[in-house]
């Protein structure tokens, strides 16, 4: 299959999917950009704020594994998993609104690189499940996935600078980032039902005009079809008699 197949792009659990991506990559940016001027405006000194940074990369390979041990478990829906970590992830983004010092910024930072490490490690590879498009399709799926999401990574980090710039308050990326998530997690939450057909209409008036016709069918006694067949090839066999 080719790596770019833009035909994958009919299906509605893909379209779903792509958008989560395309607005959960809005929300990547924000804390390792920010963190290091958010903390000094808040007073810390230039090397433990840079600490937070450093925090925040080991935390995230703390959630990559975590997240590997956790969905290569089965039975599971790995796509609700997913989800979860999605809605923490906003979760972590509003929180660093809300600190005010040094050990607030660094509960906020290893949150935040645990669950960005969650998400950030299995959301190509959950292209290959049932519930989105298959393993049949991720070569051609993942091309277009990364293609879409890569313009969300050019579009985040200047969209985020221009809100600071502007408003000089560096929370406002963090909103900004944090709404991105929720979207995403609301894509995300439509992917099953569009896989299952739950967000396809079906016409209501042909269920209804086919029904009676059916139930009609359903109540006539099977002795009466056999009578009315055993007519049938009577009539046959007399009308073949010269």
């Amino acid at each position: 299959a080719p790596l770019l197949d833009f035909s994958i792009l009919k299906d509605r659990s893909f379209i779903c999917y792509a958008l989560f991506g395309l607005f959960a990559t809005l929300g990547f940016f924000a804390p390792s950009l920010y963190i290091i001027p958010m903390g000094i405006s808040l007073g810390i000194e230039q090397e433990r704020a840079a600490f937070l940074l450093s925090t925040m990369a080991i935390a995230e390979v703390f959630g990559r594994i975590g997240a590997g041990c956790v969905l290569s478990r089965e039975p599971i829906r790995k796509i609700y998993i997913e989800l979860i970590c999605v809605v923490l992830l906003m979760v972590s983004l509003f929180a660093f609104t809300f600190a005010a010092e040094f050990w607030g910024l660094m509960s906020c930072s290893i949150f935040f690189g645990f669950m960005v490490g969650t998400v950030g490690g299995t959301h190509i590879p959950l292209l290959a499940e049932d519930d989105v498009v298959g393993i049949e399709r991720m070569s051609s799926a993942a091309g277009v996935y990364v293609f879409i999401q890569s313009i969300a990574g050019l579009a985040g980090p200047p969209l985020a600078g221009l809100l600071v710039d502007q408003s000089k308050i560096y929370s406002r990326a963090f909103y900004s980032c944090a709404a991105g998530m929720a979207v995403a997690a609301v894509c995300l939450a439509l992917v099953r039902p569009c896989k299952t057909g739950l967000c396809q209409g079906h016409p209501a008036g042909e269920g209804q005009a086919e029904s009676p016709r059916g139930k009609a069918l359903q109540d006539i006694p099977e002795d009466f079809l056999e009578m009315d067949l055993g007519k049938n090839e009577h009539k046959g066999h007399v009308k073949t008699e010269p």
